[in-house]
Parts: C-alpha cells; structure tokens; sequence
C-alpha cells in the first residue's frame, strides 16, 4: 500500500512556524484547491505541515495567497477534547514543497521560482 498526496493549490494564510521540544522548526499551513464543475466551483481546504528545513523554506518563501505544489502523506489524528468528545484531524505531512508563485522580489532569492503556470480557463476541458 502506498499513501501519497499531491496538490496544487493556493495558501490560505502565512505558514505558521513553531519549534518541536527540541527546537526543531515545524509550519503549519492551509492549502485550498479548487474544482469547476459545470457553473459551480468545490473548494476544499487542506491542513499542511513540515519539518526542519523544509518548515524553514516555508517561512522564508511562502506567503498568503502563493500557489504550491505539494507531495505527501495524509494522516489522521484522533484525540479526545476537554469535554470527552472523540476528535479527529486529517493533514498533509509535506515531503516536496514547491511555491509555484512569481514574484518579482524573489528572483534575487536563492532558490528561483517557477513562472507562474497556465490558468485553468487556459485548459483543454
């Protein structure tokens, strides 16, 4: 069995970077994709996270609104809250991020950006 997810899709919100108990790096982050159908559009957020240097690049160069390439595994997490209600929470753990987002004042950074790709009305179905 293999599990593996890959989207493209558009930050929510700046990553959000906290440290692990032995101060490794960890971002949080939501990704929305989108899909046409007939005259409605279906969008579904999903929860992202990433480690070390991965959570790193993250917070150096992603931001609201980029559009990203993602590879990973989806996990689900279940916990019990306060008030003994069963709880569950499904993410991305992110193993291949890309910002697929230009930006002008990025072109200078270390790691080049992709040109932005074709808008879907540009797609052939």
């Amino acid at each position: 069995m293999y599990n593996c997810a890959t989207l493209i899709g558009n930050l929510g919100k700046d990553p959000e970077i906290r440290n692990s108990a032995d101060g490794k790096p960890i971002a949080n982050f939501s990704v929305a994709t989108s899909e046409k159908r007939k005259d409605k559009t279906y969008t579904e957020w999903h929860n992202c996270v990433c480690f070390g240097k991965l959570a790193e690049k993250a917070r150096d160069y992603l931001h609201k609104g980029n559009r990203v390439f993602i590879v990973g595994q989806i996990r689900t997490n279940k916990w019990t809250d306060k008030d003994g209600q069963e709880r569950k929470t499904t993410q991305i753990i992110v193993d291949t991020l890309r910002n697929l987002s230009y930006r002008k004042e990025e072109s200078d950074a270390a790691e080049p950006e992709a040109p932005p790709p074709p808008s879907d009305e540009d797609a052939p179905f």
